[in-house]
């Protein structure tokens, strides 16, 4: 739902804040950006390694085909065919119908392509290396002079918290840091306060990008390595803040009626964030002449979106091809 608020702050605060990107400077969308998709894959990693625990290589290959290419073509069309009917003068050229739903299949829901590059990785190196620790960091040393085209900067981004919760699973960090929770939480929250304190314009991934290599003047820039290291940080100790403040709630209130809800909608995450993706590119439109950022309506924005989300979802569930072409069958 942070997610969804932190998009309702960026395209539905009026077209001055969109265009002038002011949205960056708000303290709660640097917040929410500062740690949600780290933590995101930090979790899908540990739900990785629990698969890997329970299936073989084969059915887990076989899996993340149907639960993440399937559902890319499939929301890339949909997409696709809905910006033709918004611009039909696409229509005018072959070349500009196929870029059009390349474009929205490569680009768009970015965050399952992650999932999927950085579960093959995970597969290959767990198969055939051992899960060499050495291996996983060479790797992540190779991300900061690799291109950061096709959408590769935000891959890079996700890849060491994927592996990192896989290694929390397999190695059982989550359950041994759990002995020392409170100390953990202190020092993650004191950490993340001072240097979240920093956070500005070029902390996000999506403006100062990953690499380090002008690939075009064949620069380097140091300051970019430090600046992918820093922005990681903030993410890790934010995410365990997180965690860690969830799980003492559960602990303290596991029979509320707020975890059941929070289940269901859990279970429609990914409809509800693509779904709300598409929404946004209304939602711009609608709030076009809103005057900058007001949270009580970004709020109400979010309610609607999750709302609408969670219906779509509902559909989904009840016919089976729909529910494979579009959720992978969950």
């Amino acid at each position: 739902m942070v997610v969804v608020l932190g998009h309702c702050i960026q395209y539905g605060s009026g077209v001055d804040s969109l265009q002038s990107e002011s949205f960056f400077d708000d303290p709660l969308f640097k917040w929410i950006y500062s740690y949600h998709m780290a933590l995101f894959m930090l979790v899908s990693g540990y739900l990785f390694g629990l698969s890997m625990s329970r299936h073989t290589f084969r059915d887990i290959c076989k899996s993340r085909f149907f639960q993440l290419i399937v559902p890319i073509v499939s929301w890339g069309t949909v997409v696709g065919v809905l910006t033709i009917v918004i611009h039909p003068e696409i229509l005018s050229s072959l070349w500009r119908i196929i870029k059009t739903f390349g474009a929205h299949m490569i680009l768009d829901i970015w965050f399952i392509w992650a999932i999927f590059y950085c579960s093959l990785v995970v597969l290959a190196v767990h198969r055939w290396l051992r899960d060499s620790i050495a291996v996983y960091m060479i790797l992540y040393l190779l991300l900061f002079i690799t291109p950061d085209a096709l959408n590769f900067h935000l891959y890079k981004y996700m890849y060491p918290f994927f592996v990192t919760g896989y290694f929390a699973f397999d190695k059982l960090w989550w359950k041994k840091a759990m002995q020392y929770k409170e100390i953990i939480f202190i020092v993650a929250f004191i950490a993340y306060l001072f240097l979240f304190s920093y956070f500005n314009y070029n902390s996000y991934i999506y403006t100062s990008m990953y690499t380090m290599i002008d690939f075009e003047s064949h620069e380097i820039h140091i300051w970019k390595a430090a600046n992918d290291v820093y922005r990681m940080v903030v993410a890790a100790l934010g995410s365990i803040c997180i965690m860690m403040a969830l799980k003492y709630i559960w602990d303290k209130s596991a029979s509320a009626r707020i975890w059941f809800l929070l289940q269901k909608l859990g279970r429609a995450s990914l409809i509800i964030y693509i779904f709300g993706g598409i929404m946004n590119i209304f939602l711009k439109h609608v709030t076009s002449d809103f005057l900058g950022i007001d949270y009580m309506v970004c709020f109400l924005e979010m309610i609607v979106i999750v709302t609408l989300s969670y219906l779509v979802y509902l559909i989904i569930k009840r016919y089976h091809m729909l529910n494979m072409l579009l959720m992978g069958g969950r």
